[in-house]
């Protein structure tokens, strides 16, 4: 974790809770297979990435957390316009259809995060 989820685990205010810091991504997993942590506050798209190896099996995401959500993006070349708007239409015909909460629900147990962006509307 970051300064910033540091700010924001000290504002969760859990007097059960102890921020421990590691290096890596696997260290953390490392810790929670072995049992010296409860759990860790990641990435939701990582999570659901390490929960399909056999070492991930087992684990389950709890709860939603105060922090920041985790935005994922798609890259695509500039010049691959027809690429571009394929996906842009795509992204919006899921999230018009509610698909992207269905989605969400399903691969990682909880509701989709909002996709509005401050100062921006929505479609």
């Amino acid at each position: 974790m970051g300064a910033d989820h540091l700010e924001k685990f000290k504002e969760w205010d859990d007097s059960n809770g102890e921020y421990i810091s590691y290096g890596s991504d696997a260290e953390q997993w490392l810790a929670v297979k072995q049992g010296k942590v409860d759990g860790i506050i990641h990435g939701t798209v990582s999570i659901a990435e390490f929960m399909k190896t056999p070492q991930g099996a087992d684990l389950k995401i709890c709860c939603v957390t105060p922090f920041p959500q985790d935005w994922t993006g798609i890259m695509v070349k500039r010049d691959e316009y027809g690429l571009i708007n394929w996906i842009n239409l795509f992204i919006w015909h899921e999230w018009k259809t509610g698909k992207i909460d269905e989605h969400y629900r399903k691969w990682w147990g909880f509701p989709a995060p909002s996709m509005s962006w401050p100062g921006v509307s929505s479609y």
